[in-house]
């Protein structure tokens, strides 16, 4: 599900969360290993706020066809260079400029032609903020 709005607009993310949630559970889509998974499209010091592209993401085994706001994504398979945060998501920001503008000219290393992607290790709602735990997978070659 598709949420455009800034980055970690808590109202914003937290209807289309709940939305995908009920729809992966009425659609019988979730199993042990299902991911939950973010795609920000856009850097949000270069595009207005209000314009960045979030989609909220719970990886399946089924196959599944759009259905409303619904839709499906394949992440291409390959290398990824992953990174973890622990604490709150507004450190994601500056993780990504230290990524990209720090970590990925000093390692030799190329951007593959993928999307990078965030994945949520634990449940905000459940743990402490100092608790939790993001991966980001950045595809490289």
């Amino acid at each position: 599900i598709r949420i455009k709005a800034t980055y970690g607009a808590e109202e914003a993310y937290r209807v289309a969360w709940k939305k995908l949630w009920k729809f992966a559970k009425k659609k019988k889509l979730l199993h042990e290993q299902s991911a939950f998974l973010g795609l920000s499209y856009d850097d949000p010091n270069i595009t207005q706020n209000q314009n960045c592209r979030f989609y909220a993401c719970i990886s399946t085994k089924r196959n599944i066809q759009s259905e409303a706001e619904f839709g499906t994504l394949t992440i291409p398979a390959g290398d990824f260079a992953v990174f973890t945060l622990k604490g709150a998501y507004s450190g994601l920001n500056n993780l990504y400029q230290y990524i990209y503008l720090k970590w990925l000219p000093q390692s030799k290393l190329n951007l593959r032609n993928s999307i990078p992607f965030e994945k949520y290790l634990n449940n905000p709602d459940l743990v402490n903020e100092e608790e939790i735990l993001t991966e980001i997978f950045i595809p490289i070659k």
